[in-house]
This record gives C-alpha cells, sequence and structure tokens, in this order.
C-alpha cells in the first residue's frame, strides 16, 4: 500500500494481504487515533493483517508459509480466521 506523504516515514497505517488461490483478500485500515495512546497504528494494522492472513492458510489447509493452501471450493470461516489473527497479534511481542 502506498501512504499518505505525511505517514510515509512510518510506513503508513493500513495494511492489506492477497491470498489468490484461497480467493480472499483483506484491508486493515489503522486507526490514526491510537498514536495519541503510543500504539502505532501501522505496526498493529500490519502485524494484525499478516496473522490473520496465517490463520486463512492454516484452516484452508495449509501452512503458514504457503500462499497456495487453497483453490476453489474451499470454505475458510472468517470470523474464526480474524479471531485467530487478533488474539495472535494480542500476544506479547507479537506485533512489536
Amino acid at each position: 500500500m502506498i501512504p499518505h506523504p505525511a505517514k510515509a516515514t512510518t510506513g503508513g497505517e493500513d495494511a492489506c494481504f492477497m491470498l489468490s488461490q484461497c480467493r480472499v483478500y483483506g484491508v486493515f485500515d489503522g486507526v490514526g487515533g491510537w498514536q495519541s495512546e503510543g500504539v502505532n497504528p501501522g505496526l498493529f494494522s500490519r502485524a494484525f493483517a499478516r496473522c490473520t492472513a496465517d490463520a486463512i492458510k492454516k484452516e484452508a489447509g495449509g501452512s503458514d508459509d504457503d500462499d497456495h493452501a487453497a483453490g476453489a471450493g474451499m470454505t475458510v470461516d472468517l470470523e474464526r480466521a480474524m479471531t485467530t489473527g487478533l488474539s495472535r497479534v494480542s500476544e506479547i511481542g507479537t506485533w512489536a
């Protein structure tokens, strides 16, 4: 993603992933207001996107490193994948 020029030095606040074989993509809109709370919204968004993509690939029968985990006809519980991704991000050090 191309960040706003004013946020380019930190990589921006948003993140995304695309799993072409799973036919899934995700967009994670960072919450800029978290900056005032000491949270880097871009770091959090990128970690959440990565952990959610890993959970989708794993649920689809592949490994975390396998971008081609599933093909057409595979069913993935996206709510569970996002919940798993969020819990992974919440672990100490996962997104630091």
